[in-house]
């Protein structure tokens, strides 16, 4: 599952399965890593931190299993019918996009959005009640649209760049 280069990996469990991944992660901005499938893909890092691409979740689950076990400067793109979970990690994204499910299982922890310095839009639910707190980092815009069912009543930080909250549920 090394997307070296500016190469594309697809990983994801058949079924219900669940898969855990604990190697390096390296590519360029062109390079990207798909979790496809029903079933869940835990990284449990800690990564190396030359990933610079994609990492999107078409389908199924993709979880943090350990403290930084995501590159921080990897763009993250959560689809319709995919969930990002943080599992009570401190995670850092690049950036964060799409329109499916952000949500935090376990102890309360923090989001930090923004590394890449892009402007990107999500629209998903962010979920996790009193135990998410999103930090918005970097130059660009965050633009938030909760979808349906958003229930995240943590802090929103902003320490740079921009957020906008927008759409119906907007108001943190």
């Amino acid at each position: 599952l090394i997307a070296g280069g500016d190469n594309t990996s697809s990983a994801g469990a058949p079924g219900n399965n669940s898969t855990y991944y604990s190697g390096l992660m390296t590519g360029g901005a062109a390079s990207s890593i798909t979790q496809v499938g029903t079933g869940a893909m835990t990284f449990q890092g800690p990564m190396a931190w030359g990933m610079t691409g994609t990492i999107n979740v078409s389908g199924g689950t993709l979880a943090v299993g350990a403290a930084n076990a995501m590159p921080y400067l990897a763009a993250l793109n959560v689809g319709p019918g995919g969930v990002f979970n943080l599992n009570a990690q401190a995670t850092i994204l690049g950036s964060l996009s799409g329109s499916g499910t952000v949500t935090n299982t376990g102890g309360s922890q923090i989001l930090t959005i923004g590394r890449d310095g892009a402007s990107t839009t999500f629209s998903g639910a962010l979920l996790g009640a009193g135990n998410l707190a999103l930090t918005k980092i970097g130059a660009g815009t965050l633009t938030l649209q909760p979808g349906t069912g958003t229930n995240a009543t943590g802090n929103l930080i902003v320490n740079d760049g921009a957020v906008v909250l927008s759409g119906a549920g907007a108001s943190p």
